[in-house]
């Protein structure tokens, strides 16, 4: 199986396999490698775990690589569908519009940046867990558990979801509107 890594970004490209977001990290101030999660907060699009160092009492919340992923996807397609819609056309798009454009942006990066950056400076222990019985908050229907389970697999099946729902969601509707043109005209 060949792995890359970078921090804490796995791309296994002979399979996709789940791995458990719940590792031990590498405090920033301490640079001990004993932060453990303490809890687990289900939000509507993600979740957080938040960890905590032993020695130090540093704490810091992390999102899962795969909800950065789910993030930055979501974020580019707006802003693709949005520039296109900006600058298709004839003539040129105002000033305010460019201004609009760019601060979404600089959103954007100011949203998912600081994630990203948060799995370099917490590095994960390679070949170590997390104890499993961290309490967990939130929602606990069949959308968390969906969520959780797109967090185990990492930042690049993140990416990929939102298209794959996507396809999905375009896929059922051609399926209803062949049924329906073709059996019910």
């Amino acid at each position: 199986m060949a792995l890359r890594k970078h921090g804490d970004f796995e791309l296994e490209l002979n399979t996709l396999r789940a791995k458990p977001m719940t590792k031990i990290r590498t405090c920033a101030p301490c640079k001990k490698p004993e932060m453990s999660p303490v809890s687990h907060v289900i939000k509507p699009f993600h979740s957080v775990y938040e960890y905590k160092c032993p020695n130090c009492g540093e704490t810091t919340e992390i999102v899962p690589t795969a909800s950065i992923g789910v993030g930055v996807t979501v974020g580019g397609l707006a802003l693709t569908f949005w520039g296109f819609i900006l600058f298709w056309g004839p003539g040129y798009p105002s000033v305010l519009a460019l201004t609009l454009f760019a601060g979404a942006i600089l959103a954007l990066l100011a949203i998912w940046v600081p994630e990203i950056l948060k799995h370099r400076l917490y590095p994960a222990v390679p070949n170590s867990s997390a104890p499993l019985n961290i309490p967990s908050q939130g929602n606990k229907g069949l959308i968390a558990k969906l969520i959780v389970l797109i967090e185990k697999m990492g930042f690049l099946v993140g990416l990929l979801t939102p298209i794959a729902f996507i396809m999905m969601f375009l896929g059922i509707a051609a399926l209803i509107g062949y049924i329906n043109f073709t059996f019910f005209e």
